[in-house]
């Protein structure tokens, strides 16, 4: 089972005094990642006039199209940043961060929620 989980931060990345254009743009890409991935992609305001998008979802089978979404923003909005967690059950315990900053993205070993089963599933009792 493949989970990922993932924000991207846009509010320094666009003209908040152009935001319209910008959020239709992240819109329409985030609707195609939704079809061709089947995760929930939303771009949503802030409650201080930021623009975030979240990321998330689970699958059988990995789909890299979630990591292709995070490199569009990164070529579409350089000043943007965010975090996604990714676990690929079928390869180990180990999930992976993309860091979103400066324009690319970047990948990290997880020292949070790693090992998955020791770190985040109970134990027997």
């Amino acid at each position: 089972m493949y989970e990922y989980h993932g924000w991207v931060e846009l509010s320094s990345a666009i003209d908040l005094e152009q935001t319209d254009p910008a959020v239709n743009q992240v819109r329409a890409r985030l609707a195609e990642a939704g079809k061709q991935i089947a995760g929930w992609f939303d771009v949503r305001w802030t409650s201080n006039g930021g623009v975030v998008a979240v990321v998330h979802g689970f699958s059988r089978i990995w789909k890299p199209g979630v990591i292709e979404v995070f490199e569009w923003f990164a070529a579409e909005f350089p000043k943007a940043y965010g975090l996604l967690y990714v676990n690929d059950g079928d390869a180990g315990h180990d999930w992976t961060v993309y860091r979103l900053a400066r324009g690319q993205v970047r990948e990290f070993p997880d020292p949070f929620l790693s090992p998955h089963p020791c770190t985040l599933e109970h134990a027997k009792e």
